[in-house]
């Protein structure tokens, strides 16, 4: 069954959001309160799900399109986003301050962001500087904290299901819109053992910006 929770203390879109699981709590990051983006948020919006209630802590404006992945290994939210100088900056939920990390090769908006054994995945997405989207993907080495290229994707687009799935040592990458704003209900699924990509199949649906989640039993 569902049921309604307490509603965010302020409208927006556009923003990302990540489970913290040291304090189980959801932290909300960037968005834009008005529809041409023009006003965007510059709070941190913390969500307690035992009690039900939101928290406003003090943050940065952050423009639509980050993307935001906890990484156990340094216990901090990694976001990416133009909006940083480096494109990429770390947030402490113990203490509640960002820091400035290594920028990727290539900045981009709208892609896919996932943590998997002490690396940082960032896949293809829209890139400001090109105003187009692109196959890419960069591996950030939390130890060394230096980034390095994967293989190619074969695909480019952003808006991709949320969140990204891990399943037996791979990531599943599902539906997008690509360059001609098409959309696709494609998966495909990378092996970071092999650095490799490989077409699975298709979704029920073309479209973009959908939700999920990667179930234990492997269900979306």
């Amino acid at each position: 069954t569902w049921s309604t929770k307490a509603s965010m203390p302020k409208a927006m879109w556009g923003m990302v959001a990540v489970y913290d699981p040291k304090t189980k709590k959801i932290y909300v990051f960037g968005g834009c309160i008005d529809g041409s983006c023009t006003n965007v948020n510059s709070d941190v919006l913390v969500y307690d799900p035992v009690t039900d209630s939101w928290e406003t802590k003090t943050g940065v404006p952050i423009t639509r399109g980050a993307m935001a992945v906890f990484a156990p290994d340094d216990g901090k939210i990694h976001i990416i986003s133009e909006s940083f100088a480096n494109c990429h900056a770390s947030y402490d939920p113990d203490t509640g301050q960002f820091a400035d990390e290594p920028a990727p090769p290539y900045c981009v908006r709208w892609g896919v962001l996932t943590y998997y054994k002490g690396k940082l995945y960032l896949i293809s997405g829209t890139d400001p500087s090109a105003g187009q989207m692109v196959a890419r993907l960069m591996i950030y080495d939390l130890a060394t904290k230096t980034w390095g290229q994967g293989a190619t994707p074969p695909f480019t687009g952003h808006g991709f299901v949320r969140e990204w799935g891990w399943l037996n040592g791979k990531l599943y990458v599902i539906e997008w819109l690509d360059n001609s704003n098409e959309f696709w209900g494609r998966v495909y699924r990378y092996d970071p053992a092999t650095d490799t990509w490989e077409f699975v199949g298709y979704t029920l649906y073309a479209r973009d910006g959908p939700a999920g989640y990667m179930a234990k039993d492997g269900m979306i």
